[in-house]
């Protein structure tokens, strides 16, 4: 075993104990610098399990942890507040797809009548929409079972999904290179911006710089509990 690990469970998890309220466990802090890549990944996600579980009264030992001299354990700790963070940032706000769209007009509907669709343009990297397997060329027909007749079907999508809170899961029926209509499974992210149409550069970037700043907010309130 490291020594430099063996000297930190032994001493530091006590100023953990008294900054935070609470003690990681020994194993999980040992694993972080262990020389098994596998044991390092267990071991950090494990903590990470452990503290969505105890965040309000962990907070003070995570952020020293993620300070320590180690470099392993200083990246692990960090990706696991950043995690956390991320979680956080999800739990309020609007629903997001993470999609570039444009409506069309279709011959009809399911019933014969006038429909309209959503043709997507775009797929954002790592957004809810390439998570769920969405694919550029994808026609939106419904969503959750409602269609939309004529036109307007867009700013109806748009409206619709604002309306969700993120993580709630939404079913898209979608027809994909002419084949039978499909259902997918989308769990929401949050909107970067409260108006999309009107935001300024790119979403996918606008998305990542909304969750660094909830992440140095975060980190604030965190800091902030501990002292």
């Amino acid at each position: 075993m490291n020594p430099k690990v063996l000297q930190f469970a032994a001493l530091g998890l006590m100023a953990f104990s008294l900054a935070g309220g609470q003690v990681i466990p020994k194993a999980m802090v040992e694993g972080l610098a262990a020389e098994g890549f596998s044991v390092r990944e267990k071991s950090q996600d494990d903590l990470l399990e452990w503290a969505r579980k105890n965040l309000d009264s962990s907070a003070g030992a995570l952020l020293e942890l993620s300070g320590d001299e180690d470099p392993e354990i200083r990246m692990r700790s960090h990706e696991i507040l950043k995690k956390l963070s991320d979680e956080d940032y999800l739990s309020d706000g609007q629903g997001y797809v993470g999609i570039t769209m444009g409506e069309e007009i279709l011959k009809a509907g399911p019933d014969g009548k006038p429909a309209a669709g959503i043709r997507i343009s775009r797929v954002l990297r790592d957004s809810p929409a390439d998570s769920s397997g969405l694919r550029v060329g994808d026609l939106i027909i419904a969503l959750d079972g409602q269609a939309w007749e004529g036109r307007g079907a867009m700013n109806a999508f748009m409206e619709a999904i604002a309306g969700k809170k993120p993580r709630v899961e939404v079913v898209l029926t979608i027809r994909r290179d002419a084949g039978e209509a499909i259902d997918i499974t989308v769990k929401l992210g949050k909107r970067p911006v409260a108006e999309l149409q009107n935001a300024r550069g790119d979403l996918q970037m606008l998305d990542k710089q909304a969750k660094e700043e909830h992440f140095r907010e975060w980190l604030k309130r965190l800091k902030s509990k501990r002292d």
